[in-house]
């Protein structure tokens, strides 16, 4: 995680948690500096931080020194664990669910192609999909076959089904807007181990923002699924979470992705799921 700091109206960062420490362990940063990082609702003193609660409580009341020994000998290591190293999270009155606030964008990207995927095997079972001409000869002409897929584009039965896919795709950000409000998850992310919460630890969305950033993740981050503009969005994604820690529809709701380790059960979920969507992808055309 990353913050910002405000000193004397300035604003800096993101800094790293340990960098800060180390400035109010030398005196740089006082414990009243106002913090943000994304996600939270608005500036706060970084004592009220629990990211750093128990640095500066550390800085401001440091144990008292042991007494000398009364013999010689070996004096006893005084251990200073080092806020680079992960801290044992204290906050789970606050945060009531498992995992952690992670940057994954594989994983968050292959949970949105999971979706996307399930919800498109749905359709093209159901939906009737006309079948393209094969080019016919003992030899593939490439132009034949150019002029067979062009008129197989303009199949008014395949325009009908395009139209039918996309629909189905903008009605599905409506359903995932009610599956991340009353679980905080959708099928693709529960198999990758994905929650999404609400600011400070609030276990799930308001629907109405659920579904704000449903669409939100469609238009901002997949270019609502049209050439080129998919590209330049999840480009545009991609470089803020590695960045910035935060996508720009999770700072706009104010919501947190959290994450459970990728276990092998759950990489053999995903690689099974994915086959199982192939297979009955195949059957259509069985």
């Amino acid at each position: 995680m990353q913050f910002y700091i405000a000193i004397d109206g300035e604003k800096r960062g993101p800094l790293a948690i340990y960098r800060i420490i180390d400035q109010l362990r030398a005196g740089e940063i006082s414990p009243d500096a106002l913090g943000w990082e994304a996600g939270m609702d608005s500036w706060k003193k970084l004592r009220d931080i629990p990211a750093f609660a128990e640095a500066i409580d550390a800085i401001e009341n440091p144990p008292e020194p042991e007494p000398e020994p009364e013999e010689a000998g070996a004096e006893k290591a005084v251990v200073i664990p080092d806020p680079r190293q992960a801290q044992p999270d204290k906050t789970g009155d606050r945060l009531p669910s498992e995992g952690v606030v992670a940057r994954r964008p594989i994983s968050r990207f292959c949970a949105r192609i999971a979706d996307y995927m399930l919800v498109s095997t749905l359709v093209l079972l159901f939906a009737d999909v006309p079948t393209m001409p094969l080019p016919t000869g003992d030899t593939i002409d490439v132009k034949q076959f150019q002029a067979l897929f062009e008129d197989y584009l303009q199949n008014p039965e395949y325009v009908s089904f395009v139209r039918l896919q996309y629909t189905t795709l903008f009605l599905w950000h409506l359903v995932e807007g009610v599956l991340l409000n009353l679980f905080g998850t959708t099928p693709g992310k529960f198999i990758f181990g994905i929650r999404v919460e609400g600011p400070e630890g609030v276990p799930r969305l308001p629907l109405l923002k659920s579904t704000g950033r449903a669409f939100l993740v469609w238009g901002a981050g997949f270019g609502l699924a049209l050439f080129p503009f998919y590209l330049v969005g999840c480009g545009v994604a991609l470089y803020m979470l590695l960045t910035q820690g935060t996508t720009i529809w999770d700072r706009l709701v104010g919501s947190r992705v959290k994450h459970l380790p990728m276990t092998p059960a759950r990489i053999l979920m995903a690689i099974g799921g994915f086959l199982l969507l192939m297979i009955l992808s195949s059957l259509k055309f069985s």
